[in-house]
């Protein structure tokens, strides 16, 4: 699972990365414990579609997360962990 915890976020500041790339040159200078809004500019639209699009790639269905779930999500770190959190509750669905 670390592996793929790894992966989640590679994939997170992949996307923060398409949204702000005028900001940095490369993904891996996203600091994931900076704002979204406040420091990388995003605006709800741009959450709407991040999210969208984190589930289309790690097969997280959009309507596992509750408006509560993403109205606390401030940062790329916040991201990464409602996803973990879900990833792990798909996989322990799966298996039930």
């Amino acid at each position: 699972m670390e592996k793929y915890v790894a992966d989640i976020e590679s994939i997170v500041r992949h996307h923060v990365y398409e949204t702000c790339s005028d900001m940095v040159t490369d993904p891996s200078e996203i600091n994931i414990d900076l704002g979204l809004f406040d420091h990388y500019g995003f605006t709800s639209l741009n959450m709407v579609l991040m999210m969208t699009s984190l589930c289309d790639e790690t097969g997280v269905p959009l309507t596992h997360f509750t408006e509560k779930d993403i109205a606390h999500i401030k940062t790329p770190k916040d991201i990464i962990t409602v996803f973990e959190g879900a990833l792990a509750k798909t996989q322990s669905d799966a298996l039930s």
